[in-house]
């Protein structure tokens, strides 16, 4: 039986998506530094007017972010604001340098009170903690983009109670976050509520049913799935690659992960038995210090060696990086006494700032000159407890044992 063409459109007309509040710009507008798929997507948000964009890392939401609010101050003038974590706003003064030049730079100015907010002319950056203490007032702006938005999705949460009511009114409003809904569905909502798309209530309502033998467990009405995510299309964007919107991918996929094996030779049946007579299955030099001294001394010096020669056969010292080596009690005071140092980076970080019973040595790369650092007690073990120069590998130079300072070994080829 078919449908009345009437009835299919009274159908159709109840189905909900996002209104298009905002304007239409030509490609020659947009700033031709931007890849093709962040050109595609401001001249859809700015289409929309109040848009979420979740691209994945890596994808420039920076950028697009920053043309945004370029091309809202160009069509309407007024102030403009981008509210973000503090730790990243290097990133855009980064990008604005990089790729906001000529007839399409901008000028940026990270603010914290309305005092510092005097020129229409510039975009204007914030704390999420400065706009939440009410340091800054939204309103004052005509558009507003919110980075790592993800903070929105907690609808119990202070920022999210305290920012709903402080944007609203806004006329161009963006979202921007790699990660939207890790954990559930219904987090989506907190956007569109922001976006003022849709009340959360309402969207609750419409779209999901409770869980009756789970509390606070909402799962999406199985007949309202497809509209529901024909909703959700209309106001945000989601993408993993720039192929998902028909641009090619290439730069953006990473090569495969090449993973080198090192092995270290241990005794798993010396683990013992823990205190209620269980026996362990591994030894485990992580537990106490009296593990940590078992499992090295369980590690003969060849074995040792042999580890150590493997992970620079062929190899640069990258191989090294990131191993660190647990040491008795009487290497830990010792080590303690040292600080490790890079040759390179003119840094220092002394040991002894480590909470005692974890200290530990650690191989200290470095990157330049393709040389590893080794703590001289740390070095000792690897090289089976010799502590003369002349009785040291061949591919090692001389250290100082007594005074606790670093021996080096080179990461060339095993002769």
């Amino acid at each position: 039986m078919s449908i009345h063409p009437d009835y299919q459109q009274f159908l159709q007309a109840k189905m909900k998506v996002a209104p298009a509040t905002g304007f239409e710009v030509d490609d020659a507008e947009i700033n031709p530094d931007l890849a093709p798929h962040c050109r595609a997507i401001v001249r859809w948000a700015l289409a929309g007017g109040r848009r979420a964009i979740f691209a994945a890392f890596g994808l420039h939401k920076t950028s697009i972010q920053l043309e945004l609010m370029r091309l809202v101050g160009k069509h309407f003038g007024g102030r403009r604001l981008i509210v973000l974590p503090l730790g990243v706003r290097h990133e855009f003064f980064d990008e604005a340098r990089e790729r906001f030049r000529g007839e399409f730079a901008i000028a940026l100015q990270f603010v914290r009170r309305d005092e510092e907010i005097t020129d229409e002319d510039v975009i204007y950056i914030a704390n999420y903690e400065s706009v939440r203490d009410g340091k800054i007032d939204p309103r004052q702006f005509i558009a507003i983009s919110l980075d790592e938005a993800a903070i929105l999705r907690g609808y119990g949460t202070k920022t999210y109670q305290t920012f709903l009511p402080l944007f609203e009114g806004v006329r161009f409003k963006f979202v921007a976050t790699a990660t939207p809904s890790p954990n559930r569905t219904k987090e989506l909502i907190h956007y569109a509520g922001f976006l003022q798309v849709m009340d959360t209530g309402q969207a609750l309502t419409r779209f999901f049913q409770r869980n009756s033998e789970q509390a606070n467990e909402l799962t999406l009405y199985p007949h309202k799935e497809d509209e529901f995510w024909l909703w959700v299309n209309s106001w945000a964007v989601f993408l993993q690659s720039p192929a998902d919107l028909g641009f090619s991918d290439e730069g953006y996929v990473l090569p495969a992960v090449t993973v080198n094996w090192h092995e270290v030779e241990t005794d798993h049946a010396a683990a013992g038995v823990d205190r209620d007579g269980q026996g362990i299955m591994f030894n485990d030099p992580g537990a106490s210090v009296i593990h940590a001294a078992r499992e090295s001394a369980s590690v003969s010096p060849l074995a040792s060696r042999r580890w150590f020669n493997c992970s620079r056969r062929g190899q640069t010292s990258i191989a090294c990086f990131g191993i660190t080596w647990k040491t008795s009690a009487v290497r830990s005071r010792r080590l303690c006494q040292a600080s490790a140092r890079s040759s390179d980076h003119k840094t220092s970080r002394p040991t002894s700032r480590m909470p005692l019973g974890s200290r530990m040595g650690t191989f200290n790369i470095s990157p330049r000159s393709r040389r590893c650092q080794v703590p001289a007690p740390i070095f000792r073990s690897i090289v089976g407890g010799r502590s003369s120069p002349a009785s040291t590998p061949s591919s090692t130079t001389s250290f100082k044992p007594s005074t606790g300072s670093f021996g080096s070994v080179r990461s060339g080829p095993v002769g």
